[in-house]
């Protein structure tokens, strides 16, 4: 994300930016919210988006295929409203033909296909934000242990794992502060590529996919926006910008613009 100036008009209420270039897209860092310059009171950046002007007010989403752990996210009514080519048997569901989905009442920017889940990045049409929704499977504290303290924590280790369980479940948006540039989805492994150029993975670490330095960490439940990935070069000791990120069934590939 470059420092860029940007010109626009003010009043009492709103800031509007004029002389934007054509079908850009820049993501405002929030430092003041006053005539005084009181600066932004959270531990994590606000942004504001830009949105280009040849963005599609609406967008369709079309889901098909197995529907075993919830992958496609269809409601009771979309699997009633389509029950002449969605099918369920004993062990499996499917959907023979596309389904509309509602892209969640937002722009779908980009659909990343995992193995048992699927991210779909959305831009809110009112405030131009950035959201991740999830769909399919998702791995959740079991009931028994949940109000023990487990279900606070974001880092499981080996002696937490027992107390997890995947489940299939509808669409739920991944909290998550930083403008999200793409979502990348493997096996249960999962990132997001910041427009800064940092990635932030969460998901299954058995095998050191979401390369953690530690481990003892065989689980992360969610993203974590204070603890981006390094990648340093051994002609720089500086984290390098990443541009673009792909993940497999167990690993991830991350592209750098420097050579």
């Amino acid at each position: 994300m470059d420092d860029t100036t940007l010109h626009g008009t003010s009043n009492e209420s709103k800031y509007e930016f004029t002389e934007l270039p054509s079908n850009s897209v820049f993501y405002v860092f929030i430092t003041a919210c006053n005539k005084r310059g009181e600066g932004y009171k959270s531990q994590t950046p606000f942004f504001i988006r830009t949105m280009p002007d040849s963005i599609m007010d609406t967008s369709s989403l079309y889901v098909w295929g197995s529907n075993d752990n919830s992958d496609l996210g269809l409601t009771a009514e979309l699997v009633e409203s389509n029950k002449d080519f969605y099918h369920k048997t004993k062990k499996h569901a499917f959907a023979s033909k596309p389904i509309f989905q509602s892209a969640f009442g937002s722009i779908v920017h980009q659909v990343s296909c995992g193995n048992i889940s699927t991210g779909v990045l959305c831009v809110t049409p009112e405030a131009h934000e950035t959201m991740l929704v999830m769909v399919g499977t998702t791995t959740v504290v079991r009931e028994q242990f949940e109000g023990q303290g487990i279900d606070e924590k974001n880092y499981m280790t080996h002696s937490d794992i027992d107390m997890l369980q995947d489940i299939p479940s509808m669409p739920f948006p991944i909290e998550f502060k930083l403008p999200i540039a793409k979502v990348a989805c493997g096996d249960t492994n999962y990132a997001l590529l910041s427009y800064s150029g940092q990635v932030f993975t969460w998901g299954n670490n058995r095998y050191s996919q979401l390369g953690i330095d530690n481990s003892e960490i065989v689980m992360q439940m969610r993203p974590d926006e204070t603890r981006p990935l390094e990648f340093k070069s051994e002609s720089s000791s500086r984290s390098q910008h990443i541009i673009d990120i792909e993940a497999s069934y167990g690993s991830f590939i991350a592209l750098s613009e420097e050579q």
